[in-house]
């Protein structure tokens, strides 16, 4: 079965990302095929993720980044959307290279970016 997830943050860290890696790391187990969307940097820490994606700057046209074999039936690919820079939390953090607001601090014009250029 092909699934597909959408998470607009890391793979790295404590509480959702650790649960996304985790699901994603899990449905592979099961011979499940993940497409995965999120922002993460470092797809070669992963076991699970066979490929990693960039989209270019308008988020039109994907080029293979990172590749390798996995011990798992089932296989994900990353795809990175291209955000331009800006990442809205719930609880601010500071991620290097990404201007960052908490989504109470956003504008519904930085919020309607955000949206676009993760669909």
């Amino acid at each position: 079965m092909e699934i597909v997830m959408v998470y607009g943050y890391f793979l790295r860290g404590t509480g959702s990302n650790l649960f996304v890696a985790n699901t994603c790391r899990g449905l592979c187990k099961l011979g499940h095929q993940v497409k995965l969307f999120c922002q993460e940097e470092k797809p070669q820490l992963f076991d699970f993720i066979e490929t990693a994606w960039d989209f270019d700057r308008h988020n039109h046209n994907i080029t293979i980044v990172y590749q390798q074999a996995t011990p798992y039936p089932g296989k994900c690919q990353l795809y990175r959307p291209n955000l331009n820079g800006f990442l809205p939390v719930y609880v601010y953090d500071n991620y290097p290279g990404y201007v960052v607001k908490t989504y109470s601090d956003c504008t519904p014009a930085e919020i309607e970016a955000y949206i676009e250029d993760n669909r």
